[in-house]
């Protein structure tokens, strides 16, 4: 077991903290659905991308959808995935100019899925 922490006040120099020594750089978040089908075990029509493991914990609430959290580090292994023709895959980025930035480069590393790009309304 390893815990990563997140800063809470605007003082704190770095946004995450994690142990000494551990790195998270290329780490996925998976939610059973997506362990499932990247193991082979199951067929899925679609896929939620989100954007760091805050936001997948969120989307993960959602027990009937497979949900793939992903840290920026992380991006140039999506392409090794089983990605299909059919497939649809909804990509939850912030709403800013890095979280577009990041929905652009995970879109092209679907290939031949079908990515969505989910903005919030407001």
């Amino acid at each position: 077991m390893t815990l990563h922490g997140r800063a809470i006040s605007d003082d704190t120099p770095r946004k995450t903290t994690a142990p000494i020594g551990y790195d998270s750089g290329e780490t996925f978040f998976m939610n059973f659905h997506a362990r499932n089908w990247l193991q082979k075990k199951q067929q899925i029509k679609s896929i939620w991308i989100a954007e760091g493991e805050i936001d997948y914990l969120s989307l993960a609430q959602f027990p009937e959808e497979a949900v793939l959290g992903i840290s920026s580090a992380a991006f140039g292994k999506l392409q090794l995935f089983p990605w299909k023709r059919n497939m649809k895959v909804y990509i939850a980025t912030d709403p800013d100019k890095v979280g577009d930035q990041y929905a652009e480069r995970i879109a092209s590393l679907l290939h031949p899925a079908k990515p969505i790009r989910i903005k919030p309304q407001g």
